[in-house]
């Protein structure tokens, strides 16, 4: 199915319609539930139960959104600043994972070869964490980055430019060994890693 198939399902499940909501929950959990465990934080399933819950309550008709997954993606990183603002100081477009103190069993969540890069990741803001993953592990596009975070798309592209320069200089210093190469190489480390729910 494609994107317009998942508007058509939001509008169903908007309308009450039980199936639509099994249909489109199954087909996003797996990327939202992978979003979350890599941001360092214990409490996954409830932040992905409330992003298919904000889903359900919207008050945003399917007609009004261009890209279902970015919207969806919004919607989980609107929760996850939630989550964070309780900390003092936050900001996500300067501050980390690693500033805000990744939890010890997120940590285990990703296979030792792969940890060099998360560490990385944690390093740098926690937007440019976003965009890094969802450019690159998830294929949105710079416009569909443009709506998650909510800026115009030349402003996404400059985001994106950056934050592929800031995590290969944290890579560069991050603890641990691990073969070194450009992100478009690291596409598929950390995937297949993340365990599934269970």
């Amino acid at each position: 199915m494609d994107e317009t198939d998942d508007l058509v399902l939001l509008q169903r499940w908007h309308d009450g319609d039980a199936a639509a909501s099994n249909v489109l929950v199954d087909r996003h959990i797996e990327a939202i539930t992978r979003f979350f465990k890599l941001k360092g934080i214990d409490e996954v399933n409830d932040l992905v139960n409330d992003t298919f819950l904000a889903c359900r309550e919207s008050k945003t008709a399917a007609h009004a959104i261009t890209s279902f997954r970015a919207w969806l993606f919004g919607t989980a990183r609107n929760l996850l600043l939630a989550r964070w603002r309780k900390r003092p100081a936050f900001d996500p477009t300067t501050s980390s994972i690693a500033q805000l103190g990744p939890t010890a069993s997120s940590v285990l969540i990703v296979a030792e070869n792969h940890q060099r890069l998360v560490h990385a990741l944690w390093r740098i803001p926690l937007d440019d964490q976003i965009v890094i993953e969802l450019y690159y592990w998830d294929g949105l596009t710079t416009p569909e980055l443009a709506t998650v975070l909510g800026v115009a798309e030349p402003t996404a592209r400059r985001h994106l430019q950056r934050a592929r320069e800031a995590v290969r200089l944290c890579f560069a210093d991050a603890p641990g060994g691990g073969r070194d190469g450009s992100i478009e190489d690291w596409r598929a480390a950390i995937r297949p890693q993340i365990p599934p729910e269970g």
